[in-house]
């Protein structure tokens, strides 16, 4: 089967967002993407991903890590949205 662009939207549970820190108990770009590679489906790759993550009484905001890869997100959605 050929590589296609695709997308997914996930709801981290607690026990999810506790797996997705970083040595140092922190929720990070890098920490969120090792946990998104093993997480995240049967995707060849992850391209970029963008992320609001609750952490606690605190909200983590991960911008895109490029515009490439926003744009590449914004093609995957329905012309609706």
């Amino acid at each position: 089967m050929p590589a296609i662009v695709a997308s997914l939207r996930m709801e981290l549970r607690p026990y999810d967002v506790d797996n997705a820190r970083d040595g140092d108990g922190q929720v990070t770009r890098e920490s969120v993407e090792q946990w998104l590679a093993t997480h995240a489906g049967d995707f060849q790759q992850v391209i970029d991903f963008r992320a609001s993550i609750e952490d606690g009484d605190r909200t983590v905001d991960i911008p895109f890590a490029t515009d490439d890869g926003e744009m590449a997100w914004l093609d995957t959605l329905p012309e609706d949205e």
